[in-house]
Formats: structure tokens, sequence, C-alpha cells
């Protein structure tokens, strides 16, 4: 392992002196690790750049701990922090922009032509499908790419085509330390939002009780896991997405909104994800200026009009193996609540099924 992510980072080193945005998360910090492991460049000629956007309470905090962490490795940091007055709407893109316009006059100003930015694999999927979702045209969907250069900087991505799980695995070896959850759980003032978040958030760890979750159904319907598929898999013809309180237990918070949308018959289970994934964007736009705000309502679930599934009730391996399809609707939606190429195809005589189609009371089916 170490020796293939010290390879790609030395490939790339083509200048003695180079700079390395480091955020604290898992990608920036392995980065600062492998810079200050490899043999390519002296580490004196190696520059830490660590953002503060000065945008919420602990970003400061979050700043220095990089550069503590930068200082036990021998490696000079700088912490740059955006200052003045802050938009009021669209602030990532703001914040992205003066990222970069920070990076880029450091670098001019020590003479530096190469960049290097963490992004991995799992940045690139996860960018490559929120630009589909956005209408991307095909030059859009090109993504990130490895090397590219802008305002005379080289940005330079060593670890693009390195999973996050590899970097996971290195990172426990070496021993270092990663902003993760724990740090939020400090931050008073914090707004916390989830989106398919894998884990149950212990509610009574955070300072903060602005904690809110956007959730892949119409509550109190489908509370838990698996949610996409049950919708599919039981023929519903209608889903949505719910934002809500995190509050103790799983998914059973007070509403704030939803939207919906009809699931048509046909529609697969990532079909279903992606028009999920796309209203939860509008969910998310049409209320957070409210949230910010605290102007907003809550509502109650009745959770007895739901049920909740078990991260254990669905084992997609044994499911996906079909041995029997007969022409009935309940088949037909077994099949396509199992159509998700991300992960897994239901296979069926040998051959994946890639679409199935229920035309006069027959399934059709669309193999790859």
């Amino acid at each position: 392992m170490l020796t293939k992510l010290i390879k790609a980072f030395d490939l790339y080193v083509m200048s003695p002196k180079i700079a390395i945005a480091v955020s604290g998360g898992l990608d920036s910090m392995v980065l600062m690790k492998l810079a200050n492991i490899s043999k390519k460049i002296n580490s004196k000629n190696i520059h830490i750049i660590v953002i503060d956007h000065n945008l919420r309470e602990g970003s400061k905090e979050e700043a220095l701990f990089v550069k503590e962490e930068a200082s036990k490795l021998g490696l000079r940091s700088t912490i740059l922090t955006w200052k003045g007055k802050k938009p009021t709407s669209k602030i990532q893109e703001s914040a992205r922009n003066e990222r970069y316009n920070l990076l880029f006059n450091y670098c001019k100003e020590n003479h530096i032509s190469d960049l290097f930015l963490g992004h991995h694999l799992d940045d690139q999927i996860e960018n490559f499908i929120f630009r589909m979702f956005r209408g991307s045209g095909v030059v859009g969907l090109t993504s990130f790419s490895n090397f590219s250069k802008r305002d005379g900087i080289n940005l330079i991505r060593p670890l693009i085509e390195i999973p996050k799980s590899d970097l996971l695995v290195f990172a426990k070896k070496q021993k270092i330390k990663i902003t993760n959850l724990n740090e939020l759980y400090k931050i008073r003032n914090l707004f916390l939002f989830s989106l398919e978040y894998e884990e149950i958030l212990n509610i009574k760890k955070f300072k903060s009780n602005k904690l809110f979750n956007l959730h892949f159904s119409l509550l109190p319907k489908y509370r838990g896991c698996h949610t996409n598929f049950y919708q599919i898999y039981f023929g519903e013809r209608k889903s949505g997405v719910t934002l809500h309180k995190i509050e103790a237990g799983i998914d059973n918070g007070k509403i704030i909104d939803t939207i919906s949308f009809k699931i048509t018959k046909n529609a697969t289970a990532y079909d279903n994800y992606i028009n999920l994934l796309n209203k939860s964007v509008i969910l998310f736009k049409k209320n957070i200026k409210n949230i910010l705000s605290n102007n907003y309502q809550l509502k109650k679930q009745n959770l007895k009009k739901g049920r909740y599934f078990s991260r254990s009730s669905v084992d997609y391996n044994k499911l996906s193996n079909i041995k029997v399809i007969k022409n009935n609707l309940d088949d037909h939606n077994k099949i396509r609540s199992l159509i998700f190429p991300p992960f897994q195809l239901p296979i069926y005589n040998g051959k994946k099924i890639m679409k199935s189609f229920y035309v006069n009371k027959k399934i059709k089916l669309v193999f790859i």
C-alpha cells in the first residue's frame, strides 16, 4: 500500500518546490504525509497551505489543528483566512472561488508553479454523478483530472485514481490524525445536515441541537435502511425526500418539509435514487435560509403509519441470484428493485439484467 501511494505521489513531483492544500480531511492529510515520506523532494521545499474560510465557529481551530500536524512532520505551513464581508447567496461557490484565489496568490508570491490537491477516486465518482444530476454536457461530465492548469498554476491530484478505502488503510497504519465527526461534537453553533450517512448519529455527543437529515422516503414510511430498495420492491407509485430534525431514535424526528414525485411502473432502484438525490438538492435549497434564520415549523411524525427496516433486513447477494421469474407485477418489482449498477444487478440464467419492462401483464428483460 505504501509503495503504491508513494509511487502515485512521486510521479507528479516535477518541480523542486511545491505547495499542498490541506483541509484536515483524509485525502489531504494523507497527501501531506506522502510528501513528507517522499525522497523526490526536500521537506524544506514543501509549503502546506491551510484555508480558513471563516464561515462558521470552529474553523480557526481546525486550521490550527492542520498547522500543528504539519509542524510534527517538520513541514512549514501557512494559514490563509478569507477576510471581509461574506455573501448571503451562492456561499459554496463563492468560498470555492476565494479558496483558489488565496491558493494561487500564495503560489505566485512564493514562486511555486505546482499546487497539489487531495482529491481521491471517490471524489471523482461523486463529482461525476453530481454533475450528471445538474445536467452537465459531455464536457462537463469529465470531472477532475490528475493534472490541469489554471491561472498559470499547475493543479495536481496524484490520488485521483486511489479509492478512499486505500487511503483509510494507509492513514491508520501511519497513525494520521484526521478531522472527523468527533471534531463536530465540540462546535456549539453547528448546523449539521446529514444525507445518506451510513452511521447513526448520537445526538447526546453534540453541543449543538441544530441537526438535520434529508431522508430518502416520505416519512414516517420506510424509516431506517434500504429505503430506496423497499419503495421499488413494494411497488410504490410515489416517493420523495423528507427534511427532518435529528432526534433520539432513527428517522423519527419532527418533519420540517417534504418533496414528492411519481415513480413510474418500470423505474429501477437506480432511476429512483437519481430522483431522490435530485429532489434532495431542491428541498435543501428551498429550506436552508429559513433553517439558518431559525424560521421553520416542525410537525411530529405518526410512527404508527410507517415501518422501520434494519440494515440486516436485506441480503442483496442472495436476492440478486434469481432462479424463477413469473409474469407478474411482484416479480417485476423485485427485479427492478435490484437494478442498481454502482453496486449490483440481478442475475437470471447467468446473465445480468439491466432493465425490466412490464407490458400487457408480461415481463420483458434487457440483459447486458
